[in-house]
């Protein structure tokens, strides 16, 4: 015996964690290939959210108990897209995984140029807060903000 150890004597390695790494038995991350089993392994298309935010499910439904949400901006990394509108990827920001409305998501660029800090923000149709609003984006939502104008002394991008 030359005191190495073996296969019985070596600490068995933590499983990881599905919430936080994206495998199944069906498919798998790429950089996850020799350290989970999966029929296939791919690299992810990463999109951003453009929806104001996205719900993040554990199973592909609507009817499904929401894990997290997903703020306007942050990227998502796809892995597989579903025939019923989901995508299943992994979220950048906090590496949760789940499935996102594909609706919900898009193209990368334009990369944002502004983080809100604001605990909501109005979106207007144009330069004017006398505008009805379209919608509001919550704190911490990124953004990529045009040209500026000026109406009746108020600063709009």
């Amino acid at each position: 015996m030359s005191g190495e150890p073996t296969d019985a004597t070596l600490p068995a390695m933590p499983a990881l964690d599905p919430r936080l790494n994206p495998f199944r038995p069906d498919l798998a991350d790429l950089r996850l290939k020799g350290s989970v089993e999966a029929a296939r392994f791919v690299a992810g298309a990463p999109r951003r959210v453009v929806a104001n935010a996205a719900p993040l499910k554990r199973v592909p439904r609507s009817d499904a108990s929401l894990d997290s949400e997903i703020l306007r901006g942050e990227v998502f990394t796809v892995f597989e897209e579903t025939g019923e509108g989901w995508s299943w990827g992994q979220l950048e920001t906090d590496s949760y995984v789940g499935y996102v409305p594909t609706d919900a998501l898009a193209a990368v660029s334009p990369e944002p140029t502004h983080r809100l800090a604001a605990l909501r923000t109005f979106i207007y149709p144009g330069p004017d807060m006398k505008m009805p609003a379209l919608t509001s984006l919550s704190f911490g939502s990124h953004v990529a903000l045009g040209r500026e104008t000026t109406t009746r002394t108020t600063l709009y991008r």
